[in-house]
């Protein structure tokens, strides 16, 4: 079924259309469509309403021309049955052929589905939507539309609320009244709401908080201060606060809050569709208020589904061993053991013992070092806690007593004693114990069955496991093979081992054989094997199980993080953010008393930090978005949270450096290079910043010193920025040589280099020399198929070039099909460029541009060729402003990756005629400019075009002089 995504992104899904991508390229064929399902009362909508909403300026047979040719063009993208007619007046959208979140969301809150109704409204209705010539009643529409579904959601979650803190639910009731907050920021009603609930629930302080969010927003952005009303309940609030008790440690704001906005860094291109999402939320780090959701709908499929029964999170606590009358300081062995139990049933969530005692570590680091575990669990969003002993009875067998606390009253409410005749029969019965008292099913499997038989190999993967979390992978990856050596079947040590290989070893082997036994782990762990397999090796069923696994575990961080990354191959941008962001708001308190340097990856108390990485995720999709500004402020808020991380920072010094903002850029690189423990050479950094800066000759200089005084490592990354340099400066003679001379077998800089001087047949030979390289292996075709796809589109390039057109048809087929095979981005959308080099090679620049803008995965970072050639199709076109906005973007673009394949100076070069062509002389100045002083001491080959550039600025400055 083909579905649209109006409520806080625009976004369409037709699985099986390859074209569907172009109806996103027009906004106004988008919001057609969107007003055919949309619209109310729903139905057939006559032809004369739609021409004087989407075409006001035509005439009656001029306008119902353009009528049909979008109606045909509908039909074409998405197929045949999606829009219907009746007679020669109507038309409507098939609603079994096309569904739209709108109608989604407005058929559930119908129904009194009121959570799963809000789970499709991820914010604004067409929000970031521009509609070219549209009439101003469309306008109206649109922003009509907009408050009304706001209002609707806004009172749901108010409902919500209600039910929550009737039912004595204070964590829910809590959560949905910040979602209403977050649906109308300026709102006062909701916040005095909340501000009423947080003083009925003792946090007066947080209550106090909430009035001055509200009061900074007023004043930023209206001018106003909230009511009397309501700063008078804030003066009481304060005066009342306790000024002796420390306030609990917040998260950011729940979903629905004001999120990123990845808002390009410039307009994007006439019909194309500008990357918007709306205020997004940050879901508070509880994961009661995830559990309390009774539905999470992933895409659309879940549409039609009942809520399901809120199921007990219930939080792992320490079982100790008992001996002699002495109580032993607490194993994790059992406890691990049965938290992995337990968590085979679906309907029971688990919180395992280590993530308990992570969270009180970081609360203890936030400053509450009174923290006990039932608060750690409470924090980590558990409704019980489950603990209790073991110990031998006198006939041998061993056994185990549980209680169960119900964390909200701290009364026991359940117990349990188990037996066995070893530790996995003692937890077998446990689990069997728990099940039926929950009213659950029991899994059928023993749990030697799902992690291993063999006691020996269990606790070498415990403590290989311990090694992992604090940062040692040497040592783990030695337990986890030994627990290998002990039982070949575990899965799990296996892909761990996988995990922490040390440097020169491949990965792969170990995790094809983790996949291959994914079988013998629980669901959860099977799940997360194939995930991260699957995700480490592109392989198209990555989307499918993460999707998998965050539907079934919606509480664990690292499942939300696969489908970031499921969201981030596809180019959601939106989607993407959302779901990082969400993993930094779950695992908040690992950022708490970050005093991390640089190279250790935990939080405060070592291990993974999954918020950290979600910072770095998030980042690196505004990047991909084109939403530079946005990636600074989100790298300035990690590196406030991390005050010791170096990363952040370097992360804003990459955005300013992208920006422009050169010394900005260099100011932050060395605040990074303060932090780091000679993890980066600056000296480098500072080079490649030059390099983007146009100060090619002190670049090359540093860059030349780097390559003979410091590490090998450090001398290759600098002869490989150098050739870069060269290249840019149209020095290509002697990048030839320095590529060739570092290498052996032909390198990409080669390759490119050759393309750039016009020796395109040998440039494709390089191209073709490296694909023969690449490793084939059957059991992870995404790791093939991911560079494949790459050298062939390059050889397509060469050959286009070359003038041999009759290959391009043959290539693009191969491209499609193995592209097909990778789950990074950009290769499924490769053959759509070459197919444009074809349609250019025939003279068709309409079709070429389509095909080319169609290609394009991140406008700075997927290929910055297909920039540079729908620019070209676009200028030869006669449509110079189109051509400004791709080009400017791979200006933005990364200085190697996938746009290592042309030079800045040729960008500079093609939009300074575009700018020219569009009338903008003074913009056309500035970049002839740059190419005049890149390519000052270039090659002969470059002379004519250099002359050019230089007369060029002579001639424009002339004319704008008085």
């Amino acid at each position: 079924m083909i579905l649209l995504r109006t409520l806080g992104l625009t976004d369409l899904s037709a699985p099986g259309q390859p074209r569907a991508r172009e109806v996103l390229a027009q906004p106004k064929r988008f919001a057609f469509l969107v007003y055919l399902l949309a619209a109310q009362p729903r139905g057939w909508r006559r032809r004369d309403e739609l021409l004087a909403r989407f075409w006001p300026e035509t005439d009656q047979v001029q306008g119902r021309q353009v009528l049909r040719q979008t109606v045909y063009l509908l039909r074409q993208q998405l197929g045949a049955n999606v829009i219907q007619s009746r007679g020669k007046e109507e038309l409507a959208a098939n609603a079994s052929e096309v569904g739209c979140d709108v109608v989604a969301f407005e058929e559930a809150l119908a129904a009194g589905r009121t959570a799963q109704a809000l789970e499709h409204y991820h914010g604004d209705f067409l929000a970031g939507l521009h509609v070219p010539d549209a009439a101003a009643e469309l306008e109206d529409w649109i922003t009509a539309e907009r408050l009304r579904l706001r209002g609707m959601a806004k009172e749901a979650a108010h409902q919500l609320r209600g039910e929550e803190e009737r039912a004595g639910h204070a964590s829910g009731a809590t959560f949905w009244a910040r979602r209403a907050a977050a649906l109308d920021p300026l709102d006062e009603h909701s916040a005095g709401e909340l501000m009423a609930l947080l003083e009925r629930q003792g946090d007066r302080t947080g209550a106090a908080r909430v009035f001055d969010d509200l009061a900074r927003r007023l004043k930023e952005e209206l001018g106003v201060e909230p009511g009397g009303e309501l700063r008078r309940l804030a003066d009481r609030l304060r005066a009342s606060a306790s000024p002796d008790r420390p306030s609990p440690p917040t998260a950011p704001s729940p979903a629905g809050a004001p999120g990123p906005e990845l808002v390009p860094a410039a307009s994007p291109p006439e019909g194309g569709l500008a990357v918007h999402a709306a205020p997004r939320g940050r879901r508070r780090a509880v994961a009661w208020a995830a559990a309390a959701l009774l539905v999470v709908a992933v895409g659309f499929a879940v549409w039609g589904r009942r809520p399901v029964p809120r199921p007990p999170l219930l939080a792992m606590g320490p079982i100790r061993t008992l001996g002699e009358g002495d109580a032993s300081p607490a194993s994790s062995l059992v406890a691990d053991l049965l938290s992995t139990s337990l968590a085979r049933m679906s309907s029971l969530h688990v919180v395992p013992l280590a993530r308990v005692y992570e969270v009180q570590a970081q609360l203890h680091a936030a400053g509450l070092p009174d923290t006990t575990i039932l608060a750690a669990a409470i924090q980590a969003g558990a409704a019980e806690l489950m603990q209790g002993t073991e110990h031998r009875a006198q006939d041998g067998s061993l056994q185990l007593d549980l209680e169960v606390t119900d964390l909200r009253t701290g009364a026991v409410v359940r117990a349990y004693r188990a037996t066995g005749a070893d530790m996995y029969a003692m937890v077998d019965d446990a689990t069997t114990l728990v099940a039926r008292s929950y009213g659950v099913p029991s899994p059928r499997e023993r749990i030697s069955a799902v992690t291993t038989p063999s006691i020996v190999a269990y606790r070498l993967y415990e403590e290989g496991l311990q090694a992992y979390r604090r940062e040692d992978p040497a040592v783990a990856y030695r337990l986890f093979m030994a627990a290998l050596d002990e039982d070949s079947t575990f899965a799990m040590a296996a892909f761990y081992a996988g995990m922490t290989v040390p440097s020169g070893v491949s990965q792969y082997p170990l995790f094809v054989r983790a996949a291959r036994l994914a079988s013998h782990a629980t669901d959860r762990e099977r799940l997360w094997i194939l995930e991260q397999v699957a995700n480490n090796n592109y392989s198209p069923t990555t989307d499918a199980v993460a999707e998998t696994l965050a539907v079934r575990y919606p509480e664990d961080p690292y499942a939300r993080m696969a489908l970031g990354d499921v969201h981030l191959h596809r180019g959601e941008w939106s989607l993407a953010a959302a779901e990082y962001r969400r993993v930094i708001d779950m695992d908040s308190l690992s950022l708490a008393g970050a005093g991390r340097a640089e190279g250790a990856g935990g939080g405060a108390t070592g291990g993974r930090c999954a918020a950290c990485e979600g910072y770095d995720r998030l980042w690196t999709t505004l990047v991909y978005a084109d939403s530079l500004p946005e990636a600074v402020r989100v790298a300035t808020e990690a590196a406030r949270r991390q005050p010791a991380a170096a990363g952040p920072r370097a992360q804003v010094a990459i955005a300013l450096e992208r920006l422009g903002q050169f010394p900005a850029a260099a100011t932050q690189l060395r605040a990074a290079d303060s932090l780091r423990s000679g993890v980066v050479d600056l000296d480098l950094e500072l080079a490649m910043l030059g390099i983007r800066s146009g100060e090619f000759a002190a670049a090359d200089s540093e860059l030349r010193v780097l390559m003979g005084v410091r590490s090998r490592e450090t001398a290759g990354n600098a002869a490989w920025f150098l050739d870069l340099s060269l290249r840019a400066q149209g020095r290509w003679q002697e990048a030839l040589a320095l590529a060739r001379s570092r290498v052996q077998a032909p390198s990409l800089q080669e390759a490119a280099t050759l393309f750039e001087m016009g020796r395109y047949r040998e440039g494709a030979a390089a191209y073709r020399a490296w694909d023969d390289r690449l490793p084939v292996n059957p059991d992870l075709p995404g790791i093939y198929a991911k560079p494949h796809a790459w050298m062939l589109t390059h050889i397509a390039t060469c050959l286009a070039a070359a003038g041999d057109t009759a290959s391009l048809g043959p290539l693009a087929d191969s491209v499609q099909a193995v592209g097909a095979r990778s789950s990074f981005g950009r290769d499924p959308l490769l053959y759509h460029y070459v197919r444009g080099l074809q349609w250019r090679a025939r003279g068709n620049l309409e079709r070429a541009a389509a095909e080319f803008r169609v290609s394009v995965w991140s406008w700075t970072d997927g290929y910055t060729r297909e920039n540079y050639e729908l620019a070209r199709a676009l200028l030869d076109a006669g449509r110079p402003a189109e051509a400004i906005y791709p080009l400017q973007a791979a200006l933005r673009g990364d200085l190697q990756s996938s746009n290592l394949y042309i030079t800045r100076t040729e960008l500079h070069e093609e939009l300074a005629r575009a700018f020219e062509a569009a009338g903008q002389r003074d913009s056309a100045v500035v970049h002839y400019r740059a190419v005049v002083d890149a390519w000052r001491h270039a090659d002969p080959i470059v002379h004519d075009r250099w002359v050019r550039a230089g007369e060029a600025v002579e001639r424009l400055t002339a004319r704008s002089a008085p």
